[in-house]
C-alpha cells in the first residue's frame, strides 16, 4: 500500500508536535525503508523517521504516550504497525483502532 505524501507529512507533522511537547524538541528525516512481509517478500517504501532525546525524567513520564501515540499515528495511516525505538530498542507498535479515520485525521 502506497501512502499518500500528504497524509504521511501530516503524521510526522503531528509526531513531532507530541515528542516537542513531551520532550522539548524533534527532529524528522526523510528515509527509505524495507522491510519483509508475512509472505516473505521485500518491501521498500518512503518513510519519515522522528526522532527525539530525553533524560531519565522525560522517558519515565513519557515512554507510554510514546506508544499510545506510535498506535494512534499506526491506526490513522492504515498500517498494520509502526516503529518505535526506546533505549535502543525497536518495538513493533500495533495500530490502535480508529473509529471515524475522517473526523479524526481533520482533527
Amino acid at each position: 500500500m502506497v501512502i499518500d505524501r500528504n497524509l504521511m507529512d501530516r503524521m510526522a507533522d503531528k509526531v513531532m508536535d507530541r515528542f516537542a511537547e513531551m520532550f522539548g524538541g524533534a527532529t524528522v528525516t526523510e528515509a527509505r525503508g524495507a522491510w519483509k512481509n508475512s509472505k516473505g517478500a521485500l518491501v521498500k517504501e518512503p518513510v519519515v523517521l522522528v526522532e527525539s532525546f530525553t533524560d531519565d525524567a522525560g522517558s519515565h513520564w513519557h515512554t507510554d504516550d510514546a506508544f499510545d501515540l506510535a498506535a494512534e499515528v499506526a491506526g490513522l495511516m492504515g498500517q498494520e504497525a509502526v516503529a518505535l525505538e526506546v533505549d535502543d530498542v525497536l518495538h513493533l507498535v500495533e495500530a490502535k483502532k480508529v473509529e471515524n479515520q475522517a473526523a479524526a485525521l481533520a482533527a
